[in-house]
């Protein structure tokens, strides 16, 4: 596979899974999708602090709790039934490509309704997908609101709107003052450059 088509792959999982999340917020599947979300999260974290362990030591207690974490969403995942299929995301210009596609069942319920059905377990897959390829961080809260997905394509991405970006600027401690301080200096310069180059 060559890499344009790999990072297709990795962004229409996020935008699949953030579009997925935002749409089916206050029902039992998006807590049980947030639930895997935080926990792959936490479970990367730690096995991440496993492996920059000097090396030739073990972390007994970390890897206990690694291996009951595993366990446990191994067993979580459980709960889907897959087949071979095609994945169409119209997303990212219609791109279709072959994957597992998610059986339709009772405890694997249709969460968005499209032209095709999107199950909680094609959204818990993608989610997968982003973990293995360390792309999971990448499927965010918005840091203000916490209430909609946003796909943060860099680590500096972090509210959903330009309105939550402003309000938590807003929000943090000494910001009227840095405000002021930016505005004077702005106006300093400003100044400073007509005087060189003259009005126009």
């Amino acid at each position: 596979m060559d890499t344009s088509t790999a990072v297709t792959h990795k962004t229409s999982d996020v935008m699949f899974a953030v579009r997925c999340l935002n749409g089916c917020k206050g029902t039992a599947a998006y807590e049980r999708l947030t639930s895997l979300h935080r926990d792959l999260v936490e479970f990367k974290a730690k096995a991440d602090e496993q492996r920059r362990s000097p090396k030739g030591t073990l972390n007994v207690p970390l890897m206990g709790w690694l291996d009951g974490q595993h366990r446990e969403i191994s067993e979580r995942l459980a709960r889907y039934h897959f087949r071979p299929g095609i994945n169409w995301h119209s997303a990212v210009g219609g791109e279709c490509r072959s994957s597992l596609v998610a059986i339709l069942s009772r405890k694997n319920p249709q969460i968005i309704k499209a032209s095709f059905p999107i199950t909680e377990g094609d959204v818990a897959m993608a989610l997968v997908r982003l973990y293995a390829d360390g792309d999971l961080g990448k499927v965010r809260l918005c840091e203000n609101c916490h209430n909609r997905w946003r796909v943060a394509a860099h680590s500096n991405y972090r509210f959903c709107s330009k309105e939550c970006r402003v309000q938590f600027d807003e929000n943090r401690p000494g910001y009227h003052e840095r405000k002021k301080k930016n505005q004077r200096q702005y106006r300093k310069t400003l100044k400073e450059m007509r005087a060189k180059g003259g009005d126009r």
